[in-house]
């Protein structure tokens, strides 16, 4: 009886062993995206995605790898609509925004790998529009202007790192027309 028993705790052990080994694997495998997030594969024809081999647009969530980068979107009817992320090999978002049927709309933001914002406007029908700031790593404002579908217009000012003004350039229709330097001459 001893015996038996003994070899049932060893049973067990090899049985939990074994499934520990199966989920480290499933873990590398998605970290390396060679286990598929979905039964489907995916096609990508005129714009829109297709469960693959169907002529059935998608909806749900696609997770995608591309250069090491985790995109995650969300499709209606196999178009791109709500949130889109892309996370940085680190796990930290580098990019959030929003979309409607395929076009960037709405608040997007970039962010350096450490988490910090990198810049941030408004899109609106995939084209640049209202207010855009890029930031410093150290948070501070390196440019700012407005986009006007897609072109710079108006007044665009540039600060170097300790968040001086450097320069100011005016735009119309992403042409310059005016350009001021404050950076202060230095004198021999």
């Amino acid at each position: 009886m001893r015996l038996k028993r003994k070899h049932l705790n060893w049973i067990f052990i090899y049985f939990l062993l074994f499934i520990l080994t199966i989920e480290v694997i499933a873990f590398l495998s998605l970290l390396n995206n060679t286990v598929t997030q979905s039964p489907y594969f995916f096609e990508y024809k005129d714009g829109m995605v297709y469960k693959g081999g169907t002529d059935i647009p998608f909806t749900g969530v696609l997770i995608d790898t591309v250069e090491n980068r985790i995109i995650e979107y969300n499709l209606i009817n196999g178009l791109k609509n709500g949130d889109f992320v892309i996370y940085l090999p680190s796990g930290q978002i580098g990019v959030y925004g929003q979309m409607i049927n395929n076009k960037n709309n709405g608040k997007w933001s970039y962010f350096y790998p450490d988490g910090k914002i990198e810049s941030e406007g408004m899109f609106k029908e995939d084209l640049a529009e209202g207010l855009w700031t890029w930031y410093y790593p150290t948070g501070r404002i390196k440019e700012q202007g407005y986009f006007w579908h897609g072109n710079r217009e108006g007044k665009w000012s540039f600060y170097d790192q300790t968040g001086q003004l450097e320069i100011n350039i005016i735009f119309n229709n992403d042409e310059v027309v005016d350009f001021r330097s404050h950076k202060k001459l230095l004198s021999s």
